[in-house]
């Protein structure tokens, strides 16, 4: 039975061994590089166990030095999520549904409440506080996020 550094050693041969037709062929070899969004305090409200919709919160942190647009998200516990924008219309705040949401380089993006953020639509599964849901969010340069997402009772805002 070998052991761990010859394990090591053996399974290495067998990737450079099967990389190396891929790339005399001429196709792509990519490696994974480390996530340019960081994301914190992801959140979703329970506002009620008949309610269509929840309201979702978090930080996002682009770390790249490009913009990056965060397209899209899903999760297999929901059947829509959608990017909302709260806006104030002669009194009354009006949620307004966006395409997409920019990311800037180098700052940090918050969704809350008062601006921006995620709404859940068409949930599947019913969840209690404490409880975590992960949320795949997807940006314009094909990249994918997973975040896990709290369920968490409505706060004061």
């Amino acid at each position: 039975m070998p052991n761990n550094q010859n394990l090591i050693r053996i399974i290495k041969r067998l990737v450079y061994s099967a990389a190396l037709p891929l790339c005399l062929l001429g196709a792509p070899l990519t490696l994974q590089a480390a996530p340019a969004i960081v994301a914190s305090d992801a959140g979703i409200e329970i506002v009620d166990d008949n309610e269509i919709s929840q309201p979702g919160y978090l930080v996002l942190d682009n770390t790249s030095d490009k913009e990056l647009i965060l397209v899209r998200a899903r999760a297999s516990a929901f059947g829509l999520i959608m990017i909302h924008q709260a806006a104030i219309d002669h009194g009354v705040v009006r949620m307004l549904l966006k395409q997409d949401l920019v990311l800037p380089a180098g700052k940090k993006t918050v969704l809350d409440a008062k601006g921006v953020h995620l709404m859940f639509a068409g949930r599947k599964v019913r969840q209690k506080a404490g409880e975590k849901t992960t949320v795949t969010l997807v940006f314009n340069d094909g990249s994918q996020l997973p975040v896990e997402f709290e369920w968490r009772k409505p706060s004061r805002r």
